[in-house]
């Protein structure tokens, strides 16, 4: 049990233009890259999944920046999350 334990998920940092890698991956340049889909779900999903199954962590935050936010505002309420627990920093 680890009682109160916080988890947060600063998703983002710097990165490079998707689309100069790839023309498939065009579509994806605006998608911050913790919701880049691995094995046909968000990466984000994968790391959540994890963690509501294990019950590792009793509260989650998600940090993001204004233009992320957004995106994961939408992932939060898709999976029932509070839209409280995505901050915009």
């Amino acid at each position: 049990d680890f009682g109160g334990l916080l988890g947060e998920a600063a998703p983002g940092g710097g990165g490079g233009d998707l689309g100069v890698l790839a023309p498939s991956l065009r579509g994806l340049a605006s998608v911050p890259k913790a919701l880049l889909p691995v094995a046909g779900k968000p990466m984000l999903d994968h790391w959540w999944g994890y963690l509501s199954h294990n019950r590792a962590i009793s509260e989650i935050f998600i940090v993001s920046n204004a233009i992320q936010y957004k995106h994961f505002e939408r992932w939060a309420t898709a999976r029932g999350l509070p839209v409280s627990r995505v901050v915009n920093s």
